[in-house]
């Protein structure tokens, strides 16, 4: 996005909420952070930074004319705040979530991943990984939770840390390529050979 216009880029502030509570669930589903206060850490996190400044940077990205974006941000946005007020409610003995209930809906999910997934060929390599990752991630952990298969949560945790490494890398190269104004960090062009999109996620 050049650097003269009158709106910021939204995504990469996106992009490092998302990150940050997707490297800390990560560690937990893998296995890394086991005590229940990792969890109590987690649900303010999801739903402060992992959640609403997701929203935000959704509706922001509305104001671009962004329509991957707005539909990215929103969606996990709003499946941190599902996330964080089951994992609240559940908790204070509000709600009595079924298992296999959130293994559907984390699968589900996982199919909405995909298919932003095929709208990042035309976007870059960058996405391109962070949204294949991201949906494995919620396949893995989705069919352990709801399948009863622990090894698949674990699994799962791993791949959300490569996620969220890879999230947080695009962040840093759309921030950093804005400040300096030039292609200084790269990520990549675009996938297979596909025609540009006119996003702000799309400069390398």
């Amino acid at each position: 996005m050049p650097r003269d216009t009158k709106l910021a880029n939204p995504a990469p502030l996106g992009l490092i909420g998302f990150a940050l509570t997707t490297f800390v669930i990560g560690l937990i589903e893998s296995g890394w952070l086991t005590s229940e206060g990792a969890i109590h850490t987690l649900i303010p996190l999801a739903m402060a930074y992992g959640g609403t400044i997701q929203l935000f940077a959704g509706l922001l990205a509305f104001r671009t004319g962004n329509t991957f974006e707005t539909t990215g941000f929103c969606t996990y946005g709003a499946y941190w705040w599902w996330w964080g007020l089951t994992e609240l409610f559940a908790a204070n003995g509000v709600l009595d979530p079924s298992a296999t209930a959130n293994g559907v809906v984390l699968v589900g999910f996982g199919v909405i991943t995909t298919y932003l997934w095929f709208s990042t060929f035309n976007l870059n390599w960058a996405l391109w990984f962070v949204f294949l990752t991201l949906a494995l991630t919620f396949y893995f952990v989705g069919f352990g939770t709801w399948l009863g298969l622990s090894w698949g949560n674990v699994v799962g945790g791993y791949l959300a840390l490569v996620t969220s490494l890879a999230a947080a890398y695009t962040s840093f190269a759309e921030v950093t390529n804005w400040t300096f104004a030039d292609s200084k960090v790269p990520l990549g062009g675009t996938p297979f050979g596909g025609s540009s999109a006119s996003s702000s996620s799309n400069s390398d």
